[in-house]
């Protein structure tokens, strides 16, 4: 199937039954690796609560910024660091996401997407 949503619900579904989330989100970013709900969904199936790593979630990040640094820089490891921070809060230490790593990626996020308030919003968190 050459549509990225499609992947994104395969995903969906991996990650709510505890299956594996990689190949669907492989599949997706190939297709397009500017469909960031694939990235938002990795990294909230990545999380320890559903069956993920601290591993999966930076290979998340380091699968999203290889495919993107062109047109996001490091944008993708402030992405997928709030998701797990979201879904993580108290155990968020533990993944490993140093803050110069995150700051750099909301950086080059507010520089590809200047007028964007809600991710102003969520680098001010």
């Amino acid at each position: 199937m050459d549509d990225p949503h499609f992947h994104l619900n395969r995903l969906r579904i991996e990650g709510f039954t505890g299956g594996d989330i990689w190949e669907p989100f492989v599949a997706g970013t190939a297709l397009d690796p500017h469909y960031y709900y694939l990235y938002n969904l990795a990294a909230l199936y990545s999380v320890e609560k559903w069956g993920g790593s601290p591993e999966q979630s930076h290979a998340v990040a380091d699968r999203g910024v290889e495919l993107t640094r062109d047109r996001l820089g490091t944008a993708i490891v402030a992405r997928v660091a709030f998701v797990t921070w979201l879904n993580t809060r108290d155990e968020f230490h533990r993944y490993g996401f140093d803050w110069p790593s995150i700051q750099r990626g909301f950086q080059d996020w507010s520089h590809a997407y200047p007028n964007s308030d809600r991710w102003t919003h969520n680098f001010a968190m």
